[in-house]
């Protein structure tokens, strides 16, 4: 074989390992701009340091005397790196009129939330035919219905009164009861 032979046959196989270097390095200027943007110091310096070897990759293609896949990828790295800074200080200059309206956003919730109707309680019931009910349901029967629509009662109104336990405080109790090692005696 001669040395013109094996020349043509490196270069069929360098420049594709170039030209495949030359599209990871792009990519790792992509992660590089993006992680500017999203202030990640860490995942910018990674993803440069993954270029350099990426860009060593398209120094392959250069056997063929193909130099487009390593100066595609220097200006790809120098490019978004601007663009990922250029973008990341327009975020933060924008950053107070951003907060301003998530302040104002809040305020208009918190007007809307006290602008609306508390709803009333529903009385409780302790006992249905003879047997204790759970707190905070009614029978069919103590409910009075008008005109053949079902009406909630009113709830008293009890100041000083003790706060009901709910259900899951009762559940908690239950759980509790049956996780102890030595259930207490009936005395």
């Amino acid at each position: 074989m001669t040395s013109m032979r094996v020349a043509s046959d490196l270069a069929s196989v360098l420049v594709p390992i170039g030209v495949t270097g030359a599209v990871l390095a792009v990519l790792c200027a992509i992660v590089a701009a993006v992680a500017i943007v999203r202030g990640a110091g860490g995942l910018s310096g990674g993803a440069v340091g993954l270029w350099i070897p990426c860009a060593v990759l398209t120094l392959a293609a250069g056997f063929a005397n193909q130099w487009m896949p390593l100066l595609i990828s220097g200006v790809a790295l120098v490019a978004l790196l601007i663009a990922g800074g250029v973008v990341r200080g327009l975020a933060d200059a924008t950053a107070p009129g951003r907060e301003a309206s998530r302040r104002l956003a809040a305020e208009r919730r918190a007007q809307a939330a006290a602008a609306a109707p508390v709803p009333a309680a529903v009385p409780a019931v302790t006992e249905v035919s003879g047997a204790a009910a759970v707190p905070g349901v009614l029978a069919a029967s103590d409910v009075p219905v008008a005109s053949g629509a079902a009406a909630v009662p009113e709830a008293p109104v009890a100041s000083g009164a003790p706060a009901r336990p709910t259900v899951g405080a009762a559940l908690t109790g239950a759980v509790s009861t049956l996780a102890r090692s030595k259930p207490a005696k009936a005395a």
